[in-house]
């Protein structure tokens, strides 16, 4: 079995694409096929603990959880990866490749039987803050109930295919969704939970990433800043939102 571990790819998918989205009923019917299933979605998704994530024992997420959180997420960064594939060429470029890690910035929180040897030198592209971070920021638009939900669906493609076509960086992109979807009536700590996630400032060790972030953010949308700026520490620890790193 840990010759498993050697490999770049499972299930015909590599670590942190998002390309493993689709499943049948049949695939999920029992409760290690659920586990097994989670799994596998982890590892597509780039999941540095999915065994932790995904244990049965674990109360807050567990197999079923995941399998269901994997799956839309996996499928909307595939979804804006395919947009920005017809509408923005080079931002398709950087979103479907990994970043080499900074020196400095080894890798953080990890389970060694969820990642590949790659993940010693770079970030694939779900690991990235920005391919964590912006599906969900999508999906937080998708879930507002203000509107009928075949309304719902078109004004998210819409603002997905907007965001995609004038981003110039994936970073840029990650922004300018978290903007749209503040004004589209997405509550504040419901996007910075996601744009400024702990898990993955924990997990990566990308603080330099988060410090260019943090200061994006304040340019462009500062009254999202400012939301995070009047949540307390603890609150903030909470909510998963990362302390912003001070170098």
């Amino acid at each position: 079995m840990a010759a498993e571990y050697d490999h770049e790819i499972r299930g015909g998918h590599l670590f942190g694409y998002g390309t493993y989205y689709l499943l049948t009923k049949e695939a999920i019917s029992t409760p290690e096929a659920i586990y097994n299933t989670a799994l596998l979605l982890g590892w597509s998704h780039g999941c540095p603990i999915a065994r932790e994530l995904c244990d049965p024992a674990n109360r807050d997420y567990g197999p079923q959880r995941m399998v269901k959180r994997y799956r839309e997420v996996n499928a909307w960064f595939c979804r804006l990866s395919q947009i920005a594939q017809r509408e923005n060429l080079y931002l398709h470029y950087l979103l479907t490749h990994p970043v080499t890690r900074r020196v400095g910035e080894p890798i953080g929180k990890c389970e060694k039987e969820s990642v590949p040897p790659s993940h010693q030198r770079q970030i694939a592209p779900m690991t990235t803050i920005w391919g964590y971070a912006t599906p969900r920021v999508v999906i937080e638009v998708e879930r507002l109930k203000s509107v009928r939900e075949w309304e719902r669906t078109q004004r998210v493609y819409e603002l997905a295919l907007e965001q995609v076509k004038e981003a110039h960086s994936p970073l840029e992109l990650l922004v300018s969704t978290s903007k749209a979807a503040l004004l589209q009536g997405v509550r504040a700590v419901d996007i910075l939970k996601h744009t400024l996630a702990v898990e993955v400032l924990t997990t990566e060790n990308c603080s330099q990433t988060y410090i260019h972030l943090a200061q994006f953010l304040e340019r462009t949308v500062p009254n999202l800043m400012s939301d995070y700026l009047g949540l307390g520490f603890e609150e903030r620890k909470s909510l998963g939102i990362a302390e912003i790193p001070s170098r």
